[in-house]
């Protein structure tokens, strides 16, 4: 049986702020490169309208260099739209096992046509390049679509995916603060840490 997320005894070690951001960074090395990590799937949140709108994606890659997330998505996305008119974004990670969660605040940037939106072009599968091929999300329709030029219970093996490069894009964070929330029944820990600039700032926080 797996450990309670609410026992998991985070105050029998007493680790420092740099230990905890290790762990920070191979939590999201892992969850960009397994679809089975809790953090493979993560809430992005953006402003529309002056209130917040958030939605699930997959977080496709995490550089530690560079202070990055990224995740593809449609270029007609709403979510797109939305960046390019405020580009103060927000992710959320929990893992419910180790109850562990992550608040990370940044600026996005939309990728497309270019170095960056191509690389990961030639690193979707197949499979993944088929959903560029539909219409932007978020369409009125006089009835239920999956918004494909084809029937998805019939897929062409045959089919070019190719014309989906176009309607492809990348947004990508760069991380100004990280809130780190660990979950135990006898009293939770917290710690921030900002990266603005050149300087960094890590803290030990009330829960």
């Amino acid at each position: 049986m797996s450990e309670s997320p609410l026992t998991a005894g985070i105050w029998e070690t007493s680790p420092t702020l740099d230990e905890i951001l290790e762990r920070i960074f191979i939590a999201l090395e892992n969850g960009a490169s397994s679809s089975k990590h809790p953090f493979h799937l993560a809430t992005f949140g953006t402003i529309s309208n002056s209130a917040p709108n958030m939605r699930t994606v997959v977080l496709r890659k995490f550089s530690r260099t560079d202070l990055s997330l990224l995740f593809h998505t449609h270029s007609g996305s709403p979510k797109v739209e939305e960046v390019r008119n405020n580009r103060e974004v927000g992710w959320l990670f929990y893992d419910q096992e180790k109850g562990f969660q992550l608040r990370i605040a940044g600026h996005a940037t939309i990728h497309t046509g270019d170095s960056v939106s191509e690389e990961r072009w030639n690193l979707t599968t197949r499979l993944g390049k088929r959903c560029y091929l539909a219409e932007p999300s978020g369409r009125a329709t006089p009835a239920a679509t999956s918004g494909l030029p084809f029937d998805p219970r019939s897929i062409p093996k045959d089919l070019d995916v190719e014309p989906g490069r176009d309607n492809f894009a990348v947004i990508a964070t760069k991380i100004t603060n990280i809130d780190c929330l660990e979950l135990d029944v006898r009293g939770h820990r917290r710690s921030n840490f900002s990266f603005r600039d050149d300087e960094h700032f890590f803290s030990w926080v009330t829960p």
